[in-house]
């Protein structure tokens, strides 16, 4: 199993890796509180509140992170490399499903409208979730766009690394491709990125700025 110490640890981590991704594209990531109006219940809150160079909110986010793939079929285990049961099992079966995805964009969605509740200022505001996944766990691909059973959020996105690599290595020969493993040269290759790969919801009931959506990787 999964401790909660290093799901909590995982997820802290990939919340900075958002923060600063932010950053590098000239926003500005505020952290929400979690507490709503006086005299009211402490509420839940997105992580945060994304402005612009003007002070002006550009998107609201939530991170959140999914750590395993499922139940593998006899149960023992979990289809996660951050399960150390996985460790010697061998080949494995796990299904592919969208439900953990379904469920934190359900989450994302409860956190956002307590927040509209409490600052009717950001109503106009689209909310985005950035993912993190554990490698079988990776359905980002895979996920339809007309997401209309969460018309609140505008879009997904995730942290891709070094998709400029990537896309050389795609057009290259099986054996340059074998060569350059061998050697472990990467000249002449594209440097190491880090970008954020945006899946927008056809159905949403507010659009991404259209800035923001040209510094992701569609």
């Amino acid at each position: 199993m999964i401790s909660s110490a290093h799901a909590k640890a995982v997820s802290d981590e990939n919340e900075e890796i958002v923060a600063k991704r932010f950053k590098r594209i000239g926003l500005t990531p505020i952290r929400l509180d979690k507490v709503g109006k006086r005299k009211r219940p402490e509420r839940k809150r997105p992580d945060f509140l994304v402005n612009d160079g003007a002070a002006q909110p550009v998107l609201i986010c939530e991170v959140k992170t999914i750590l395993s793939g499922g139940s593998v079929k006899d149960k023992k285990f979990l289809a996660s490399t951050a399960d150390p049961d996985l460790i010697d099992k061998g080949a494995f079966v796990f299904d592919i499903d969208f439900t953990d995805m379904d469920n934190t964009l359900a989450n994302a969605v409860g956190k956002y409208r307590e927040l509209i509740e409490d600052r009717p200022d950001l109503a106009r505001v689209p909310l985005v979730v950035a993912f993190f996944f554990d490698v079988f766990a990776d359905h980002f691909d895979l996920y339809r766009a007309d997401m209309d059973r969460f018309k609140d959020v505008a879009g997904i996105l995730k942290v891709e690394r070094d998709h400029l690599i990537d896309a050389v290595a795609k057009k290259m020969s099986r054996g340059d491709l074998e060569a350059r493993i061998e050697s472990q040269s990467m000249t002449g290759m594209p440097p190491n990125t880090k970008a954020f790969r945006l899946l927008e919801n056809s159905c949403a009931r507010l659009t991404l700025p259209r800035d923001f959506v040209a510094r992701c990787i569609a």
